[in-house]
């Protein structure tokens, strides 16, 4: 395991088109999990659009604070767990943020979902992830197909 965490921060409100500026690059020791959590290596990340409503302002979620790693829904793989339900190797996806490794407790309100072995993880983020369920719904609730 690599011993650095490189990490995308959010470093002021950005104003209209994001810029370089708007954020810093750091380099950091890779965390070690808590007890009860799991540390995920992080392999994929997705770009959604609700990403750009989190770095300005309080939304469904509160906004990313100055100086938090940038949320993002990612993909990857637990490489130490201190949570009896998963193990090394496991694969999972949810809010891991701009980093190489994320500390999670994977059952807590922003938690992650243990993917089934054989599951791409780019269809974790993509037709089984919030895209694909926001079409999914969106068809139901709104198109009410017959």
């Amino acid at each position: 395991m690599v011993d650095v965490n490189r990490r995308w921060l959010l470093k002021s409100r950005p104003a209209g088109m994001l810029k370089d500026e708007d954020f810093d690059f750091v380099k950091e020791p890779v965390p070690e999990p808590a007890e009860g959590e799991i540390l995920v290596r992080v392999q994929m990340l997705s770009c959604d659009p609700t990403q750009r409503g989190w770095l300005g302002r309080d939304t469904y979620m509160p906004a990313v604070k100055i100086g938090e790693v940038v949320r993002s829904l990612g993909a990857g793989r637990v490489v130490k767990s201190r949570h009896s339900g998963f193990r090394e190797g496991d694969h999972v996806a949810g809010l891991v943020g701009w980093q190489d490794y994320a500390a999670i407790n994977p059952t807590g309100a922003l938690g992650v979902t243990r993917l089934p072995p054989d599951t791409p993880l780019e269809k974790a983020l993509g037709t089984l992830g919030l895209n694909g369920l926001t079409a999914y719904f969106g068809l139901l609730d709104i198109g009410r197909p017959r």
